[in-house]
């Protein structure tokens, strides 16, 4: 039997609600979720509120919607989120019908990226009645941002979602997916000759490039083109990322088929770059083996 001493509970845990039957205590709890669900509604629709005005600078004069995220401690995104729930659903869509639902903020910001606002109506009533997965709501609001659209009636898409289910191929696992060979001759970035104008040339590569490459010498000129191919690719590849990372925040300010085709295009540039770090995690192992390592 153990001797630590028991912890004493606070008097506002022995005057919290206690519940006669685990049932009942499930209930009670539910009640609770439910209740805070409906409030994050309000308070992020409220936000949105905000944030329409502050950038229409009606009210408040001249502030953005940055100083707004950083006075509030929140991401811009989240902030162009809100202002987006704000703009789709009214004040009377809100309180009448979407608080009624108890479907969370998460799942309805999802919603109110699709244009149409017939197919949102179904997608919100398939995520009350439906026990739908993230997955499969995804699916259903890709589906409804196609020319396709859902089907009009929950029983058409529960039938669309099952005939889904029983043809959904398994992805390819990680080993198969093949690796990006940045070794000479195997990569396809120097298929193009849109970075081979002459005039971008140094002399210093234009002189390896025209050097006999017989002997050492010519061991040493090719060691030091191909490292120095290296150094200005992951040059430009660190400045367009910078780029995208940055332009990465007005991806909320999207919606509908806008929102799909950019999506997809991400989808793409994201395993384009988990090739390119096991390409490049490939390369950073071939330098150890070789015992060449960072002087720090």
């Amino acid at each position: 039997m153990s001797d630590k001493p028991a912890r004493r509970y606070g008097l506002s845990e022995v005057n919290s609600p206690r519940f006669e039957t685990f049932d009942a205590m499930i209930a009670g709890l539910k009640e609770q979720m439910t209740k805070t669900e409906r409030q994050i509604l309000k308070v992020n629709w409220f936000l949105g509120l905000q944030a329409y005005i502050v950038q229409s600078n009606s009210v408040y004069g001249q502030h953005s919607v940055g100083e707004l995220a950083d006075r509030l401690g929140l991401s811009k995104s989240t902030i162009y989120d809100a202002k987006l729930f704000y703009e789709r659903y009214s004040r009377e869509e809100l309180e009448m019908r979407l608080l009624q639902l108890n479907i969370p903020y998460r799942r309805l910001l999802a919603i109110a990226r699709v244009d149409d606002e017939g197919q949102r109506l179904l997608l919100e009533q398939a995520s009350s009645e439906l026990k739908l997965s993230d997955e499969d709501l995804k699916t259903l609001i890709d589906k409804a941002n196609s020319k396709d659209a859902l089907p009009a009636t929950m029983a058409g898409v529960a039938d669309m979602l099952t005939s889904i289910h029983d043809t959904k191929v398994e992805p390819p696992e990680e080993s198969e997916i093949p690796v990006v060979d940045m070794s000479e001759g195997g990569s396809d970035a120097d298929s193009g000759d849109e970075d081979d104008d002459p005039e971008d040339y140094t002399e210093k590569e234009l002189g390896k490039a025209t050097s006999p490459t017989d002997g050492e010498q010519g061991l040493a000129r090719e060691l030091n083109l191909a490292a120095d191919n290296v150094s200005l690719a992951i040059s430009k590849l660190n400045a367009v990322s910078e780029e995208l990372i940055a332009k990465l925040d007005h991806l909320s300010g999207l919606t509908g088929a806008k929102l799909g085709t950019a999506e997809k295009l991400l989808i793409g540039t994201n395993e384009e770059v988990q090739g390119a770090m096991r390409a490049l995690y490939k390369l950073s192992k071939a330098l150890a083996d070789h015992n060449i390592r960072s002087k720090d």
